[in-house]
């Protein structure tokens, strides 16, 4: 179908780290009405990812909820926190919830935070970038490396980033860019929370 040729394509202009042709693809076929699903989507904001073009993403995922895409995908293996902690993956839900938070502690409408699946606060991992391995390295680290000169405290991604460094700097201090604790969502959620708001936090 021409949904899934269309599809195709955008992951082959991923895999070619051709970011701004797999979003001209995307909007071909939003203009032209051809059905798109969250696969469309996600190879879109793979494309984005691997050229370091993270606001791009985050345009993605909101254009994806606000058209009520449906999820075309399904999760074959079991997501452990630890393990995921600080990955790519981590980093879009945070960033995610990040400009959520933002957005809706500026409304200054008090509101209960609920979380099904919050783990652990805190998690003991050094993000330095010579010491680190496997996901931190993919997803966190390569985030941190590409917004170290242009920090925006108006952007989620910033704040996402900027958030997990002053809390592991609060509670274990260094004077070197060594970060040896990585926020969870609830040390996420406490950054932006005010005593007016309730907090519902579950495993």
């Amino acid at each position: 179908s021409n949904s899934i040729a269309h599809s195709a394509a955008i992951s082959t202009c991923a895999e070619g780290s051709q970011w701004e042709a797999a979003l001209q693809l995307l909007g071909d076929m939003v203009r032209s009405q051809v059905e798109t699903s969250s696969i469309s989507y996600y190879a879109a904001m793979h494309a984005c990812e691997v050229c370091e073009q993270w606001s791009r993403t985050l345009d993605l995922v909101t254009q994806m909820i606000d058209a009520r895409v449906p999820d075309m995908t399904v999760v074959r293996l079991p997501y452990t926190h630890w393990k995921q902690a600080g990955g790519p993956a981590d980093c879009l839900k945070h960033a995610v919830l990040a400009m959520l938070l933002r957005r809706i502690v500026s409304q200054d409408t008090p509101f209960r935070y609920i979380d099904t699946h919050a783990a652990a606060g805190f998690y003991e991992a050094p993000l330095h970038d010579e010491s680190e391995t496997g996901n931190i390295k993919e997803g966190f680290s390569r985030l941190r490396q590409s917004l170290r000169s242009n920090f925006d405290d108006d952007d989620a991604l910033s704040a996402y980033v900027l958030a997990v460094q002053r809390s592991a700097q609060t509670l274990a201090p260094t004077e070197s860019s060594t970060l040896h604790l990585y926020s969870g969502s609830p040390a996420l959620a406490a950054h932006w929370l005010r005593p007016q708001y309730s907090a519902v936090l579950f495993e």
